[in-house]
């Protein structure tokens, strides 16, 4: 929970200091993408620091990979 804490306490020095640049000089859509890729990596650190297991998508990256270039299935 330690590094949950530490890496709010960056996020948020991140989104004050860098993000507010962004949006004062008016580049909208870039200072929206840094928010979105944020929280998305903000909520990672949050499954990670919560020790909840997510199932793999290998195997149905697997499967979508043999059914995109009709390779064999061994």
């Amino acid at each position: 929970m330690t590094y949950f804490l530490l890496f709010s306490i960056i996020i948020v020095f991140y989104v004050i200091k860098d993000l507010n640049q962004i949006f004062k000089i008016n580049k909208r859509p870039v200072f929206w993408l840094l928010v979105s890729f944020s929280v998305l990596v903000y909520f990672s650190a949050l499954v990670i620091a919560l020790d909840i297991r997510i199932p793999s998508l290998s195997k149905y990256l697997k499967e979508l990979v043999i059914m995109i270039w009709n390779l064999d299935r061994n």
